[in-house]
């Protein structure tokens, strides 16, 4: 696949609960993109860009499990959810979902063993260019996890990979995706 130019587009971070949002931003901007935000809550940066948000690419990095207890985990998706808040027609996409924070700081993952993260979506020229957007960050690799509504499926690995880092490396959040795609 040929590689998309990003330079021309401005990145609009949404902020959430977590500290992704914030350290995308900072990866981006050091990659050379035009990046805005996260300057206000979730709710009303949503209300006040939905008339400039339609028929725009949105990539949302935010997971259920910080909205709702466990017993709706996989039973909806933030990003759905998020969708719906907009009340504006935009093409959505999901990425950085299984994601740990820390991955995204100064010390990448290796470029030569790359952290993949999944990317969601229902317009296949926007998860094309999401995985683009994804793949301007040294270490990181693009995979495409079929329509937006897998999303409900790809926020179920965060938490198991928490899971799965207590179990197998003390809590220290080794753990995340490096697939061969």
């Amino acid at each position: 696949m040929a590689a998309l130019d990003l330079t021309r587009r401005t990145i609009a971070v949404i902020p959430g609960t977590g500290n992704v949002g914030s350290r995308l931003a900072f990866q981006y901007a050091k990659a050379g993109l035009s990046v805005v935000g996260p300057l206000e809550t979730r709710e009303k940066l949503l209300k006040s860009l939905a008339s400039h948000l339609v028929d725009k690419i949105i990539v949302d990095v935010t997971n259920v499990h910080y909205l709702f207890g466990q017993s709706e985990w996989g039973r909806i998706s933030s990003t759905l959810l998020n969708r719906d808040a907009l009340g504006a027609p935009a093409r959505w996409t999901t990425a950085f979902k299984a994601t740990f924070a820390h991955f995204l700081r100064e010390d990448l993952p290796d470029v030569n063993n790359p952290h993949t993260t999944f990317v969601a979506g229902d317009d296949p020229e926007a998860v094309a260019t999401t995985i683009a957007l994804v793949e301007t960050i040294p270490g990181f690799k693009g995979a495409n996890a079929g329509p937006l509504e897998n999303s409900r499926i790809v926020e179920l690995l965060g938490p198991q990979l928490v899971v799965l880092d207590k179990l197998n490396a003390g809590g220290k959040s080794f753990a995340y995706w490096k697939l061969g795609v």
